[in-house]
């Protein structure tokens, strides 16, 4: 059975191959690359797969699908409501088409933080090619009225980009705490996780449109950020606590204890899952408990320093 699961998918792209080029092999005049969607997923659907060479003769072939597909009708995208056109042969074109191939990708991938590298740097890639054709078009003497429009069109498409790149960011940065909250790792480190996460969230929000645009969830984004505040809130008391800093712990606990409380009530009224909402109803129980623990702490303290002055 394993051995018929690692040979089906080489089965399935010469199954692949007959059907476009028939019997006798030969590609069709046009190219020997498909040009269709439907046929880039389907390329991708068998690079699941444990063969190397397979994986990389799969990687040629959709690379020249893209630069075909790029050629041909461009990539426009959906952004604020609109469909941005995006210059067919154009090296954001192809950038654009590459990114969704690879958030098609994402979800089957075994190593996702080595995909999440390549999505990023893909977007990131994507941004410095609209950047260069913003100067181009900037540093023109005369702007006709398409050379305008054009403008107009790049600069949505980078907002578009940059949206994308600070979503997935911040998805990779998931899993990233995930992993270190299970190596139970200390508070110091997880606050700052969480600090950042808070902080990508604050720049898609500054992202012109976005927070009048429903469908990309701004009250649920601002939601989230809430939580990822309350949540780095009760890690920077877990330091305190640590340093058995009694009362900066207390005051963080109360605060992280009220912070998790509005967050978890902004989520729910956002639409967010139930487990987002119970793990920061976690946070504020957790933040509730330690924080008797500080008071409590802090107050025998006190009493042996007193103690140990009347000693003296």
């Amino acid at each position: 059975a394993q051995r018929n699961e690692e040979i089906e998918p080489s089965i399935r792209y010469c199954d692949y191959n007959l059907e476009r080029f028939g019997s006798g092999g030969a590609a069709p005049a046009g190219g020997a690359a498909p040009s269709s969607e439907a046929d880039t997923i389907a390329l991708l659907e068998m690079k699941n797969s444990n063969n190397e060479l397979l994986k990389a003769k799969l990687d040629l072939v959709l690379e020249e699908t893209r630069k075909q597909r790029a050629e041909k009708s461009g990539a426009d995208v959906s952004w604020l409501g609109h469909s941005v056109p995006v210059k067919s042969g154009s090296a954001l074109s192809g950038k654009i088409l590459q990114a969704n191939d690879l958030e098609l990708e994402l979800s089957a991938a075994g190593d996702k933080e080595e995909k999440y590298t390549e999505l990023l740097g893909c977007y990131d890639e994507a941004l410095r090619a609209a950047a260069a054709d913003v100067r181009e078009l900037e540093s023109a003497a005369e702007k006709s009225r398409t050379a305008e429009a054009t403008l107009g069109a790049l600069k949505l498409t980078s907002d578009y980009a940059e949206f994308k790149k600070l979503h997935f960011t911040l998805a990779r940065h998931g899993l990233l705490v995930a992993s270190r909250e299970a190596a139970n790792a200390g508070g110091k480190e997880l606050a700052s996780l969480y600090h950042q996460m808070a902080g990508y969230i604050t720049s898609m929000l500054a992202i012109p449109g976005v927070m009048d645009d429903d469908a990309l969830h701004p009250k649920l984004l601002a939601a989230q950020k809430e939580g990822y505040i309350a949540t780095r809130c009760f890690h920077s008391a877990r330091t305190f606590m640590d340093r058995e800093q009694w009362p900066q712990a207390y005051v963080l606990f109360q605060r992280a204890m009220e912070a998790a409380a509005a967050a978890a009530a902004a989520n729910a009224a956002a639409g967010a899952s139930k487990n987002e909402v119970s793990a920061l109803g976690n946070v504020g129980s957790k933040s509730d408990g330690l924080r008797a623990a500080a008071r409590a702490k802090g107050f025998f303290a006190a009493n042996e320093a007193e103690l140990r002055l009347s000693d003296d």
